[in-house]
Formats: structure tokens, C-alpha cells, sequence
């Protein structure tokens, strides 16, 4: 717009027209109402334009009527479909944004929660923390006020230890509590598993204890391989429970041998194998090196009974084979899973000892060499090592001497180990690394390791080896 003394000039019109407070408003008012004008006019037209098409599928809904009479109903049927379908997406959409609209309103809410607590001058730093840390359990974890209240159940428990009848009464109470939840759920928490745990300890074994072994062993056993907690709790019913239960839980992991190759299963093996006596032992170790073959399916079960040379020698020499390389297949599967500290697994090597020819345990020691400290934390393992080193490389001595570096006046006097370090006294040829690691140490602590009754013959044998040299 341009301006002029006593005169209004547009730009879209070169009329000149004189500015006063009426014509103004007057001229504003005629140009919208041309403005509106052009713009319905506009309207107009592409309404024609469509409504062609629209008249058009009229017509031929028409058609369709008067031809397709048997055929109403479908037509009635798809329309309301439609429709249906149309109504659903509305719903949808607006449950959805209602849910929005209350999770915003339940952010904002516990925001302000959190800012009474940090502005409340009466609650010291420690306090705020412990509610800030509370309101965010309750946001995160479901029934976090119930899981609460059964805390405090089991710790009046743990504490009621000496009082019998306050004992029965909180079991009972916890007992009660629990059959309310999904007990497979719950159990695989951390509370559930102190809750069942301390239940089967405390509760009464003719009633509570029976009934959660049966709920347990019947829907539960399988979970073993998957769930930590489920793996404890089984260990505690073996730990605490008659002969009949620990029957059943060592019949049951005969039949499912494969539960050992698990991470939480090879622990209740564990506690299964430690506690168990000689034959009990030996029927489970030829129970798993033995392959799934059809020539093997069909073996009584008192074979399993044998010692595991014997039943080796009673096969074929294609089943020995056969033997021979699962054995290897499942050392190397336990080393992988690194189930080396297990007791079982160093009865399955010991075992391998027996059986396998020279080729076969020099590729057993390269296999197991890395884990040899495992080895060496039980008796049967200690042995079993011991076999192996006469079957070692150089390579293998030094990386064995250098894991056991720092532990070597230990082991001179541990009634196990100081027949290891006897053997590779004897063994190793490579002087450079003994007087590093071994006489350096022994020589150190010569009077400590003497005074003991085991290292007397760890430096007897020392003294011996020296005296050998030196006549060479």
C-alpha cells in the first residue's frame, strides 16, 4: 500500500478513494464480500465435478439392486461389515488416546510426587532416597505392596526361630499367602525363592513340605535348565528331603541326561552326585557318556551297574568307537559350557583316563589344559590330572605352571596337591621355568613347607631330583 495526504491508494485497485473512518470500513467490507464470492463460485464448480462420479456409482448401485435381488442380503452384510469395521478403528483410536492421555497424567502426577519429597525440609537425604527409590519399584514392579507384605511375613519368620507355635504360625500365614499367586511365576523370583525355600525347611514335612515337592516335581522339574532359582530350590528338597524325594529327583535326572549340558541343571547334579554313594555315582556317569545309539537303546539297565571299564569292554569294537569319540565330544561340549569346576565332570575324565588310547588323551589334554586349575579343587580331578601330565606337551607344563604360580607353597601342603607338584618335579625339562616358579618359591618358604607333614615329601622329592642332576 501506498499512502498519499487525504487519499488512500491500493495496489489491487487504482481508483483513488478519499480515507475516512466510514468509507474505510465500508470499502474492507465489499472486498471480502467479492473475496467469498470467487471462493463459492470455486466450490461450486468442483463440487459438480465430483458429484458426476458420485451419480455415476449411484447409478450403478441401482443397477446392481435390480439385478442382484436374491443377492440383498450380501450386499446388506458387506455394508455393515464395513461399517463395523469402521466403528472398531474409532474405538480403537480413541482407547488409545485415552491410554495416552492417563499415562501423561500418571508421568506428571508422580513427578510431582517426587518434588514434595525433595522439597519436603522435615526428611533427611537418606530418607528422600529410600522413597524416591519405593515409588520407583511400585511404577516398575506389579504388586510391589503385596511382595512387600510377604516379606515381612518371611523375615517374623526367620526371626520366630526358638518360638515353635509363633513358627507354625507365620508358615502357615506364608503357606496361605503364596497359594494366591501363580507359584511357577513366583517362584522364579528372587523373594519366591527364599519364601519356598525357608518353607520347605521350616514347614511341617508330613503336610506343606510333601505338597510342594508333589506341585513342584510335577510341574516345575523341567524349568531346572532355564531358571536359576528353580535349580536352588530343587537342590534344597534334595538337601532336605527323605529318601523317597531324593530317589525320585535321582531317577529323574537319569532319565533326562541332557539336563547336564545346562548352565543351572549341572548344579543340581552336582549336589546329586556329591551326596550320593559309590554305585549311585557310577551309574550316573555311564548314564551320560553313553550315546544315543540304536545298538545301545536296547541295554539292560544292569550294565550301568558295572564299573565303566568293564561295561566298555562288554561292547563291540563299532560301539567302542562310538564310545570313544561321544566321550570326546562331551568333554569338549563341558569345557565349552565351562562346567570344569563340576564334580561329575571330573569323574567323566577320570573315567576317559581308563578308556581312551594314547592318541586320544594327548587330545584330551590339549582340550582341558586352559581349565586345569578347576581340576585340581578335588580329589578324583587331582588324579585325574595327574594321568593326563604324562600325556603333555611342553606348552601344556608351562601354561600349568604359570596358573599355579602363586599357589605353590599352598599346594605343597595340601594332602591332595603335593603329589602334583611331585609330578611336575619329575616332568618338566625345562629348567629355566622350575626355578622361576617352583624351586624359587619352595626355597623361600623352606622351613614352612618342611615343618608340614605333606611338603616333607614335596622337598624330599626335591632334594632327590637334585641329586639325579647333578650325577648327570
Amino acid at each position: 500500500m501506498t499512502k498519499k495526504v487525504g487519499k488512500w491508494k491500493s495496489k489491487k485497485s487504482k481508483d483513488k478513494v478519499y480515507y475516512n473512518k466510514n468509507g474505510l470500513h465500508i470499502i474492507k467490507k465489499g472486498r471480502d464480500k467479492v473475496n467469498d464470492d470467487d471462493n463459492n463460485k470455486n466450490n461450486i464448480e468442483k463440487e459438480k465435478a465430483t458429484n458426476k462420479y458420485v451419480k455415476y456409482e449411484k447409478k450403478n448401485k441401482s443397477q446392481e439392486k435390480s439385478i442382484d435381488r436374491n443377492g440383498k442380503n450380501d450386499i446388506k452384510k458387506n455394508n455393515n461389515k464395513n461399517n463395523n469395521n469402521k466403528n472398531n478403528n474409532n474405538n480403537n483410536n480413541k482407547s488409545s488416546n485415552m491410554k495416552k492421555r492417563n499415562n501423561n497424567h500418571d508421568k506428571y502426577s508422580i513427578q510431582i510426587k517426587y518434588k514434595n519429597i525433595l522439597n519436603d525440609e522435615n526428611l533427611s537425604k537418606s530418607k528422600k532416597r529410600k522413597l524416591i527409590k519405593e515409588h520407583r519399584k511400585k511404577e516398575m514392579i506389579e504388586n510391589y505392596d503385596y511382595y512387600k507384605k510377604l516379606k515381612i511375613h518371611l523375615n517374623d519368620l526367620l526371626k520366630s526361630k526358638n518360638d515353635k507355635e509363633e513358627k507354625k504360625r507365620q508358615v502357615g500365614i506364608l503357606y496361605n499367602e503364596i497359594k494366591k499367586t501363580d507359584i511357577d511365576k513366583f517362584a522364579r523370583t528372587n523373594l519366591g525363592y527364599h519364601i519356598i525355600t525357608s518353607l520347605i525347611i521350616y514347614g511341617n514335612k508330613d503336610e506343606i513340605y510333601n505338597k510342594l515337592f508333589k506341585y513342584f516335581y510335577d510341574k516345575c522339574f523341567n524349568d531346572i535348565c532355564t531358571y536359576h532359582f528353580i535349580s536352588l530350590i530343587f537342590q534344597c528338597f534334595y538337601n532336605h528331603g527323605n529318601d523317597d524325594m531324593k530317589n525320585d529327583i535321582y531317577l529323574w535326572l537319569l532319565k533326562n541326561v541332557k539336563t547336564y549340558l545346562s548352565k543351572f541343571g549341572c548344579r543340581l547334579w552336582h549336589i546329586v552326585f556329591k551326596k550320593s554313594k559309590s554305585h549311585l555315582r557310577l551309574k550316573m556317569v555311564n548314564s551320560l557318556i553313553m550315546p544315543n545309539m540304536n545298538d545301545l537303546k536296547n541295554i539292560s539297565s544292569e550294565i550301568f551297574k558295572k564299573p565303566t571299564k568293564e561295561m566298555f569292554e562288554s561292547f563291540s569294537e563299532q560301539n567302542q568307537k562310538a564310545l570313544k569319540k561321544y566321550m570326546i565330544e562331551f568333554i569338549e561340549n563341558i569345557v565349552e559350557k565351562e562346567m570344569l569346576y563340576n564334580m561329575v565332570s571330573h569323574n567323566i575324565i577320570l573315567v576317559a583316563c581308563e578308556i581312551l588310547d594314547e592318541e586320544e588323551l594327548i587330545n584330551l589334554m590339549d582340550i582341558i589344559h586352559e581349565g586345569c586349575e578347576y581340576l585340581i579343587t578335588t580329589y578324583i580331578g587331582n588324579n585325574a590330572l595327574i594321568y593326563l601330565l604324562g600325556y603333555s606337551t611342553n606348552k601344556h607344563k608351562k601354561i600349568l605352571i604359570k596358573i599355579l604360580k602363586n599357589d605353590i607353597t599352598d599346594l605343597c601342603k595340601n594332602s591332595v596337591n603335593f603329589l602334583l607338584i611331585i609330578r611336575l618335579l619329575k616332568i618338566t625339562d625345562d629348567t629355566k621355568i622350575l626355578n622361576e616358579f617352583i624351586v624359587k618359591k619352595i626355597t623361600a618358604n623352606l622351613e614352612d613347607i618342611l615343618n608340614d607333614y605333606y611338603g616333607f615329601y614335596v622337598i624330599l622329592e626335591f632334594f632327590y631330583n637334585i641329586e639325579q642332576m647333578d650325577k648327570r
